[in-house]
């Protein structure tokens, strides 16, 4: 609550919500927690370690500070929780700097999973949203901004994005 938040990031989280919620009901048809939850509704007591952990891994705006960054992870991962998967069995994988490239944190996970020997399945979901007047205005002050002038400037947009691993 103490946290204020900007139009344009409302959109992004609107963005990510769309996204998560496309992809996680895709994530709960993994066999293993299939098993669990339909063991679970028998009243049946199963080792919840035959579930596999869900890694969640979010890339926000680099301009978020880090109280939204985390506010906003903690939201999506309840939005993730509402889609039937455990909330303990859900890891939060922080995207480092020098993995916010989305193919390096990809390359990272991947390597670090095979080294473990360890299953995993995951989310990957990144957003942005810039096409209010404060990033329009950031971009031509940069003379980044997209224009007759300046064809290799870039144009104002938002966009999420997001991929389902195993």
């Amino acid at each position: 609550p103490d946290l204020q938040w900007s139009e344009s990031q409302y959109r992004a989280l609107h963005l990510a919500k769309l996204g998560v919620n496309e992809l996680a009901p895709i994530a709960g048809q993994h066999p293993d927690l299939l098993r669990y939850l339909q063991r679970k509704e028998t009243s049946r007591t199963d080792k919840e370690e035959a579930v596999l952990p869900l890694r969640l891994v979010m890339l926000w705006p680099k301009q978020w500070s880090q109280e939204h960054q985390s506010a906003a992870s903690s939201w999506v991962k309840s939005l993730v929780v509402q889609q039937a998967w455990p909330e303990h069995h859900i890891v939060m994988q922080e995207a480092k700097s020098e993995h916010a490239n989305p193919i390096a944190l990809l390359d990272q996970i991947c390597v670090s999973v095979h080294r473990a020997q360890l299953p995993t399945v995951g989310i990957l979901l990144a957003c942005e949203s810039a096409i209010d007047q404060e990033s329009v205005d950031g971009l031509e002050a940069q003379n980044n901004l997209f224009g007759g002038k300046n064809t290799q400037g870039l144009r104002p947009g938002e966009v999420a994005a997001g991929l389902l691993f195993t």
